[in-house]
């Protein structure tokens, strides 16, 4: 699932537990890795791939990302619906 930011990520610093993913039902999904690839030069690091388990795109989509860490300025708390 890519997440896009407003501002570049600092990659050095980030981890799968710096984000959470909820589902319809309330459910957390389960984060394996994320990735700024396939960005690699400046000024294109600014979306995050997410790779995991985010519940049933019929039954139960994800609907909520939260930054739950704080990772290249972008703080805890923020999250995107």
């Amino acid at each position: 699932m890519p997440v896009i930011f407003s501002t570049e990520i600092d990659h050095a610093t980030m981890q799968a537990g710096d984000f959470r993913v909820t589902t319809a039902s309330g459910k957390t999904g389960e984060i394996q890795c994320v990735t700024l690839l396939p960005a690699t030069d400046g000024g294109e690091l600014r979306t995050v791939l997410l790779v995991g388990e985010f519940g049933n795109a019929d039954t139960d989509p994800p609907v909520k990302v939260e930054i739950a860490g704080v990772n290249g300025g972008v703080k805890s708390g923020h999250w995107v619906e």
